[in-house]
Formats: C-alpha cells, sequence, structure tokens
C-alpha cells in the first residue's frame, strides 16, 4: 500500500503542503546562502572604500547590489539627500522596503506549519471513523484488515502532518532570524553613511 493510500483523503492536501514547503525552502535556502556568502569581507571593503573616498567604492555596490545592505546603501543615496535628516529617512524607507521584501513566503511557511497538523488530525478523525465503522458485533475477525487500514490511516496522517509542520518551523525561524540579523546589518550600515555625510556636511 502506498503512502498516499495510508494516509486516506488528506494524503494529497498533506502532499501539496509538503512539495510547496520544500520548494521554499530550498529557494529561499539558496538565497540566504548567496547573500551571506563572503558578505563580511565585501562589507569591509565597501566601508574603506566609502570612508576613503576611493573610486572602488560604485564598483563594489554595483557589483554586489542583488545583497540587501548594499540595495539599502544605493537607494539611501541615490536620491542626493541634502541634510543628514533626509538621508536618515531615506535610509529608513528602504530599510524597511528591503525588510519587506526578505519577508517573502513568510506568511506562507507559517500557513503550512499551522494548516499541516490540522490535516494529520483530521486524518486521525477520518480513519477512526472508518476502523469505528468496520467493527461490527461478530464481524471483528471478517473486518480486521478493514480495522488495520483505518488504524494504519490514522496515525500515518498525523506523523505525517506533524513531521512537514516541525520541519517547515525550523526553517521559519532560521529564516526569521536571518532577517533580523540582516536588518540589524543595515541599520548599522545606515549609521555609518549617516556619519560620512555629517563629516562632510560639517
Amino acid at each position: 500500500m502506498s503512502l498516499l493510500e495510508k494516509t486516506g483523503v488528506v494524503g494529497f492536501p498533506l502532499l501539496a503542503c509538503s512539495v510547496v514547503s520544500l520548494s521554499i525552502i530550498f529557494e529561499r535556502s539558496i538565497y540566504w546562502a548567496s547573500i551571506l556568502k563572503g558578505e563580511h569581507r565585501i562589507l569591509k571593503q565597501i566601508e574603506q572604500s566609502y570612508l576613503n573616498d576611493d573610486s572602488r567604492c560604485n564598483l563594489l555596490i554595483k557589483q554586489n547590489n542583488y545583497r540587501p545592505i548594499i540595495k539599502m546603501m544605493e537607494s539611501s543615496i541615490s536620491g542626493f539627500p541634502d541634510t543628514s535628516e533626509q538621508l536618515e529617512r531615506s535610509a529608513s524607507v528602504a530599510i524597511h522596503r528591503i525588510t519587506f521584501e526578505l519577508q517573502k513566503y513568510d506568511t506562507l511557511l507559517t500557513t503550512i506549519t499551522t494548516i499541516a497538523p490540522l490535516l494529520g488530525l483530521l486524518g486521525t478523525v477520518l480513519g477512526l471513523i472508518k476502523t469505528f465503522s468496520a467493527i461490527t458485533l461478530g464481524e471483528t475477525l471478517k473486518n480486521s484488515a478493514l480495522v488495520m487500514s483505518g488504524i494504519s490511516e490514522a496515525l500515518m496522517s498525523t506523523a505525517i502532518g506533524l513531521v512537514i509542520a516541525i520541519v517547515t518551523l525550523i526553517f521559519t525561524n532560521i529564516f526569521r532570524n536571518l532577517k533580523r540579523a540582516e536588518r540589524a546589518k543595515m541599520q548599522e550600515f545606515a549609521s555609518l553613511i549617516l556619519f560620512k555625510f555629517e563629516k562632510v556636511e560639517a
């Protein structure tokens, strides 16, 4: 008997949840790996070249403008703000917008985390109904295969729903922590830009 048959009618919704969840986890893992790879070294280079008015700064920004921090930096200074207040406001708007972009798929992952155990529970209830309907007075042995099928359906759907929810929850929290860390770095880098601007302004 296949896994889908063992989980009954909730098998296909659980399969859909697992496929969507794994696809998002795979895509976000690749995204964050590309962002974090060499990030510290690149940011150090940009920080030094920016503070020292090095001509390499613009080139480094263009080469790394897929990184959230560099996006924030580019967006903050692209409008050529006249005052430090304008720059601070521009950086704040950029940080908010980029943080929202980093939350991509968060709602969907949270929904899967919530709905997968409920689907498993529904499968359990349906499996138990199937089991009890198979148990009739004096015919328990005759319907033993149907009874075992109902119990298997009840247990399998619960287990699969919990596994999907647990795996999805773990990765959702990992991605949220990465987003928080990236936001903190953006705020730190915004302070650096503001410091340089105020220094020039003075």
